[in-house]
């Protein structure tokens, strides 16, 4: 979701944009540097949804663990956000970021592996999980900050709304076929075995990155930042409203996921009594609605507007968030399915929106520094989230982590409604009276 500030535009980017002529086909949505990097977006995406139902039935079926444990565990799988969240962007930068891509996902790739091996020769436990799942995590908070910081240098600045569609897009369709796959997978091979499909599509990604040649765009690279410039970041996403606004939501929204991703496999297998293979075509629908959201959002942006879509968009995730505690029992299975996937079209819209607007208004020195604090920001609330909705379980009922899920989602759309987004059409038309960084030789107002 994920889910920024002032509108500083630096000259290099105007410089890119104004001699664009001569480079605008080879950095276009289907230009070969972003085929490549939407393919390996594409698999590896997949085998994280494959990921989503092994783990988790694994840990229920397997492994034998608690509400709680499963809860943290998805709390574990979030927490490298805490840990090297704020200093990711400045260790992005001090790299080539297509070799620290490719670096990452071998490190990845590693971890994963060791969990069929582990089972295997017996010795799998919880705290092995808990380890592979931590480390993965800081990898994949490094990699995704990197990832971001990637996109502008493969497309133009006027694709980069086309190209973060499509990249939602592949992501939703993943999102709706990795776990259908995974409940597939899994019921064949089991929970554990199912993990070298993820080691195998981490392996996909590597050498796919390593296709693209180092800095496609010709543009200059980023300069290394310090962590001044993280401190001149955080200045930059407090000191503009709509910034603001929309990484409190993202950061609320998020902590709805978190309690949703944590109570969700227990409520469906233990409450509901719904067979484990089945977890992945449940969690299946939430990718089918952020596809839609995906089909229908550039259409519907171009006639709307992006702010009353962001507004309404996260609006329509609080509703959907509100009926999932009103399931009951496997017969009312269907109002479940239908606010899952209400709610991820929400969410799409939102990570879309927020994404592409912090793209477009940050100057490239500070685009990894900004996008490695809102990520902070946004994505620690994730555990946050998973270590609240797991204790309301365990301590009461699923229900409760649900209601807990449905609460966050209902601050964040009063956090939109309460903010200049209400009154604008466009993100670029809010006018701001604040400033962001001061400028420097690197930036022009």
């Amino acid at each position: 979701m994920s889910s920024r500030p002032h509108h500083l535009r630096s000259t290099t980017a105007m410089n890119v944009t104004s001699g664009s002529d001569s480079r605008a086909p080879q950095r276009g949505v289907f230009s070969r540097p972003f085929c490549l990097f939407w393919l390996a977006s594409a698999i590896s995406s997949l085998g994280d949804g494959i990921t989503r139902v092994a783990l988790p039935v694994l840990a229920i079926v397997e492994l034998h663990a608690s509400d709680f444990e499963v809860s943290l565990i998805v709390a574990v799988s979030y927490a490298g956000v805490l840990v090297i969240g704020l200093p990711a962007g400045p260790l992005a930068q001090r790299f080539d970021l297509r070799r620290l891509q490719i670096t990452l996902d071998s490190v990845r790739a590693a971890a994963v592996l060791t969990v069929p091996v582990g089972a295997a020769v017996g010795v799998l436990s919880i705290a092995q999980v808990l380890i592979v799942a931590f480390v993965v995590s800081l990898a994949t908070t490094l990699f995704d900050v990197a990832n971001s910081a990637f996109i502008p240098t493969v497309v133009a600045p006027q694709n980069l709304l086309a190209s973060n569609n499509a990249l939602s897009g592949i992501f939703a369709t993943s999102a709706f076929a990795g776990p259908a796959l995974g409940g597939v997978v899994v019921h064949f091979l089991g929970p554990a075995n199912s993990m070298f499909a993820d080691a195998l599509s981490y392996v996909a990604s590597f050498l796919l990155l390593a296709g693209i040649a180092r800095n496609p765009s010709g543009a200059a690279e980023p300069e290394i930042c310090s962590g001044g410039q993280i401190r001149l970041s955080l200045r930059y996403i407090t000191g503009h409203s709509i910034i603001r606004a929309s990484v409190l939501a993202s950061s609320l929204v998020n902590f709805a996921n978190g309690a949703l991703m944590a109570v969700i496999p227990t409520f469906l297998v233990r409450t509901l009594g719904l067979p484990p293979g089945t977890l992945g075509l449940v969690l299946a629908t939430q990718g089918l609605g952020a596809l839609c959201a995906v089909l229908l959002l550039a259409r519907v942006v171009r006639r709307a507007g992006d702010a009353p879509v962001l507004l309404w968009s996260v609006t329509a995730t609080a509703f959907f968030a509100a009926l999932l505690p009103m399931t009951v029992s496997s017969g009312a299975l269907p109002v479940f399915l239908i606010a899952l996937a209400g709610a991820a079209a929400g969410v799409t819209a939102l990570s879309v929106i927020t994404r592409t607007h912090r793209q477009l208004v940050t100057p490239p020195p500070l685009l990894a520094p900004v996008v490695a604090t809102v990520r902070f920001i946004t994505w620690a609330t994730l555990p946050l989230g998973a270590l609240a909705g797991g204790i309301a379980g365990q301590t009461a009922t699923p229900h409760a982590g649900l209601i807990v899920a449905a609460g966050a989602a209902f601050l964040a759309a009063v956090a939109l409604w309460r903010s200049p987004v209400r009154s604008i059409r466009r993100l670029t038309d809010a006018k701001e009276t604040s400033t962001g960084p001061p400028a420097t030789h690197e930036t022009t107002h």
